[in-house]
């Protein structure tokens, strides 16, 4: 099931032009060294921008997801929290049981600001 994911997200890959994905490849990068130099906020996935997709779940230390996810809507940041129709990856992750994750994502018209907004906002529930 792995392997027929991965062709998935190597065919969604392959059809952004490369300025697209120079940007996107940008954001990713950005974010995960964001949320790595930070305790208390949790990245699930892969830890490198190598063949992912500019899409996140995290957690945050002392918050339940939903809560995490009002707290960007305040900043005006939209994300998604809960399970996403991913159950059973979030059973695997451990994270149903405790309301999932908060999913994060960017495309090609987001920015470095958007990036900063997105840490900053995550930061301050740390």
């Amino acid at each position: 099931m792995l392997d027929a994911g991965n062709r998935v997200l190597d065919d969604a890959l392959a059809v952004l032009d490369p300025g697209a994905r120079a940007v996107l490849g940008t954001l990713v990068d950005s974010l995960l060294s964001g949320l790595a130099a930070r305790s208390g906020v949790h990245r699930h996935g892969r830890a490198t921008d190598d063949g992912r997709t500019p899409t996140f779940a995290v957690t945050v230390d002392g918050h339940a997801p939903d809560a995490v996810a009002r707290h960007m809507a305040d900043a005006g940041i939209a994300v998604w929290s809960g399970h996403y129709y991913a159950v059973e990856l979030m059973r695997a992750l451990g994270l149903l049981d405790t309301g999932g994750a908060v999913r994060i994502g960017f495309v090609h018209y987001h920015g470095p600001d958007d990036v900063d907004r997105v840490l900053s906002a995550l930061h301050q529930l740390t």
